[in-house]
């Protein structure tokens, strides 16, 4: 399992799990929450967020860059921008 838990004292559980590495600093990153319940309670609550977690990147965002340029480029098109600025954004991009 990529979690943990310890108790804090009496009910009240810390839970944490790994969810990917920081993009920019490449360290570990986890996610803590405090449980209050029982001790296998606190099991299942752990197994959930490693569950959610399991496939999540650090920053919540599973597409590639050049998805998200697209994305980008797509909303740029929706608010109308000149189409000289639309030009040049795609000059720039241009994979």
């Amino acid at each position: 399992m990529r979690g943990s838990k310890r108790e804090r004292k009496d009910g009240v559980w810390e839970l944490r799990v790994y969810v990917g590495r920081d993009p920019a600093t490449k360290k570990p990153t986890q996610l803590s929450k405090t449980f209050h319940g029982s001790a296998k309670a606190a099991d299942r609550a752990l197994r959930d967020l490693v569950e959610r977690f399991s496939d999540a990147s650090p920053d919540g965002i599973r597409a590639t860059f050049d998805q998200l340029l697209d994305r980008f480029l797509e909303e740029c098109e929706r608010l109308d921008l000149s189409p000289t600025t639309l030009r040049n954004y795609r000059s720039v991009t241009l994979r």
